[in-house]
C-alpha cells in the first residue's frame, strides 16, 4: 500500500524540499502500525517518503496527506484514481500505510504498481534505498530498508509488507544481467517465509535467462 500510495503523493508533485510540520493524524490507532515520529516532529517531504518506503514507517505514510494538504479520505480517494489508471482492477485502498485490512490487492495489481512506482521521478529515490537519513531538529535518525536480498541484485524498487491479516509480502523490481524482472509475493506467514521465497524466486529467474 505504501507504494500506491506514494506514487499518488508523487503525481500530485509537491515540493518534496518543503518541510511539513506533522499532527496527530500521523497515528492510525492501529495495533501494532509503529513509528518512530512524533506530532510535534518537522521534517522534508523527501524524509517523510524515505521513512516510509525504506523502512516501511507507518507515521509517514500516514503523514502524506499533509504534504498536500488533504484528508485522509481525500487522499485514499485519489490512490483509487491511481490504481485505475494503472488497471489494477482488484484493488482498493482506505489509508496510506496499508494497516487497514480493507486495504486489498492482488499480486497481479501490485506488480503492474510496482514496474511503474520503479521508474517515477520521486518514488524510485527512496524505494531504491538500502538506508535513509532523516534529519529531525538537530538529530539524525537512520532508517534501514527490510529487503534481504538487495545484496542480490540492483534493485529499483524493493518493499516488504506485514500486517496479522495478509502476512508478509514483498513486491519489487530489480536489474540483473541486463534483464529487469518485476515480481510480487503475497501470504507468506512469517516474514522470514516470504524472505525465502523471495530468494527461491530469484534464484530461478537466474537459472533461467
Amino acid at each position: 500500500t505504501k507504494v500506491i500510495s506514494s506514487l499518488t503523493l508523487s503525481w500530485q508533485d509537491p515540493d518534496l524540499e518543503t518541510e511539513v510540520c506533522l499532527d496527530h493524524t500521523i497515528h492510525s490507532g492501529f495495533p501494532g502500525a509503529r513509528t518512530r515520529l512524533s506530532a510535534s516532529d518537522c521534517v522534508s517531504g523527501w524524509d517523510v517518503m524515505g521513512a516510509a518506503l525504506v523502512s516501511s514507517d507507518n507515521g509517514a505514510a500516514y503523514a502524506y496527506p499533509l504534504i498536500v494538504d488533504q484528508s485522509h479520505e481525500e487522499f485514499a480517494m485519489h490512490m483509487n484514481e491511481v490504481a485505475e489508471e494503472l488497471g489494477m482492477t482488484e484493488s482498493e485502498f482506505v489509508d496510506p500505510a496499508g494497516v487497514n485490512d480493507e486495504n486489498i490487492s492482488t499480486a497481479r495489481d501490485l506488480t503492474k504498481l510496482a514496474i511503474v512506482a520503479a521508474f517515477d521521478s520521486k518514488v524510485s529515490i527512496p524505494a531504491s534505498a538500502s538506508t535513509w537519513h532523516i534529519k529531525i531538529g538537530d538529530n539524525e535518525e537512520v532508517y534501514s530498508t527490510t529487503n534481504v536480498a538487495r545484496s542480490k541484485a540492483n534493485f529499483l524498487l524493493a518493499k516488504t509488507g506485514y500486517t496479522h491479516t495478509a502476512r508478509a509480502g514483498f513486491t519489487g523490481v530489480y536489474q540483473q544481467n541486463g534483464r529487469r524482472i518485476a515480481f510480487t509475493i503475497l501470504g507468506g506467514w512469517y516474514p522470514s517465509v516470504r524472505n525465502r521465497d523471495m530468494i527461491t524466486v530469484m534464484n530461478w529467474v537466474a537459472k533461467h535467462p
